[in-house]
């Protein structure tokens, strides 16, 4: 019986000793957590501003061109800076019903700490709207959501592109 006894009295010390760590591996955990959230949903708002003469971002991107109501012909360079999980930046163009006419990425010249350039001449599919927008945004490390987007209001070219 005494065996018993002590034996319980081990497994019951083994299961305190695996609760307690395991508390402060959470606590770690739910700080690591807060970190992502914020960068995920940071507190700064990007820019509501459609002025050309306003550059649209977050603490994240920024769009340097096209600028905000530019006429962008086909392809269109985008170009920026962006602080980005591996410095992948994500670009997609629409049209003004929201069709996607591009979907693409690039890489920037690097992350962590400060805002790196990145520059992609996109061809984007021919569309008979005047106006769409172009989104710059990083996909989620944790959900592959879209976060960080600025969005970009453009008037696509009534040009006809050369062949």
């Amino acid at each position: 019986m005494k065996k018993i006894s002590n034996a319980l009295l081990l497994i019951l010390v083994c299961i305190v000793v695996v609760a307690v760590s395991g508390c402060k591996n959470a606590e770690n955990i739910k700080s690591d957590t807060q970190k992502v959230e914020e960068k995920i949903n940071p507190t700064e708002e990007p820019s509501k501003e459609t002025s050309t003469n306003v550059i649209p971002k977050n603490q994240y991107v920024e769009v340097e061109y096209p600028t905000p109501n530019a006429e962008i012909s086909n392809p269109v360079t985008v170009k920026g800076k962006s602080n980005f999980f591996e410095a992948n930046t994500r670009i997609r163009i629409k049209d003004e019903k929201g069709k996607i006419l591009a979907d693409t990425f690039t890489t920037a010249e690097g992350w962590m700490e400060k805002l790196f350039p990145f520059s992609k001449e996109i061809a984007y599919k021919e569309t008979t709207a005047k106006t769409g927008v172009i989104e710059v945004f990083e996909s989620s490390p944790k959900d592959g959501s879209e976060i960080n987007k600025v969005t970009v209001p453009v008037v696509f070219s009534a040009k006809t592109p050369k062949k």
